[in-house]
């Protein structure tokens, strides 16, 4: 058991970045934190186990509508998968040098091709479906285990598979606590930087 205190520094900051994942008050969140160490990722859980209990509670209609929405439009998307189209489409986006990644500048042209922003929701949730280990760098095993598991084999698909994931994270609690526990372990596993800057 440790006796080392979590100084006010250390305190704030933990309260600033449960506040950042779960949009609670400061007051909240320091409660939540006090009730559980001061350890950000147990207070994270506490807080999305306790919310996923109290709004499944009444939201049977809003779930079985949901349901029936997601069904039919992904139905209309099944197709079979081809892993060589993801094998062909790799070397457009790998390095030059290391093949076996995309560096930060292959990674910002595959984002550009998915015609997203680097600041927008869906690259969270892209590399979080890739399982993107390291920020600013994607290994080519986790592109080609991520776009099987997503059952996309090209970009047009790869865009509206993450599209659809970024509207049901919105009404999702699971989802939602599954995207934020991944995006706040790994903000923390480099700090080096802190998101994808785009130099003019």
């Amino acid at each position: 058991m440790s006796t080392r205190k979590t100084s006010d520094r250390e305190k704030n900051e933990k309260i600033r970045q449960l506040r950042e994942v779960t949009g609670v008050t400061e007051q909240q969140a320091r409660s939540a934190l006090q009730s559980n160490d001061w350890a950000v990722d147990r207070a994270i859980n506490a807080f999305y186990e306790e919310s996923a209990y109290s709004s499944n509670i009444g939201s049977s209609h809003h779930s079985s509508h949901h349901s029936q929405t997601s069904s039919s439009s992904s139905s209309s998307s099944l197709s079979r998968f081809d892993r060589k189209k993801i094998e062909q489409l790799w070397p457009t986006y790998a390095d030059p040098r290391d093949t076996s990644k995309m560096n930060l500048d292959q990674l910002l042209r595959f984002i550009s091709d998915l015609k997203f922003d680097p600041s927008d929701r869906e690259i969270l949730i892209l590399c979080w479906k890739m399982n993107a280990s390291k920020q600013g760098e994607l290994q080519r095993n986790e592109f080609l285990h991520g776009c099987q598991d997503l059952q996309c084999d090209t970009l047009d698909k790869l865009r509206e598979k993450i599209k659809q994931l970024n509207n049901e994270v919105e009404t999702d609690n699971e989802k939602f606590k599954q995207l934020y526990i991944y995006t706040f372990n790994f903000a923390r596993s480099s700090t080096s930087m802190k998101n994808l800057d785009v130099q003019p």
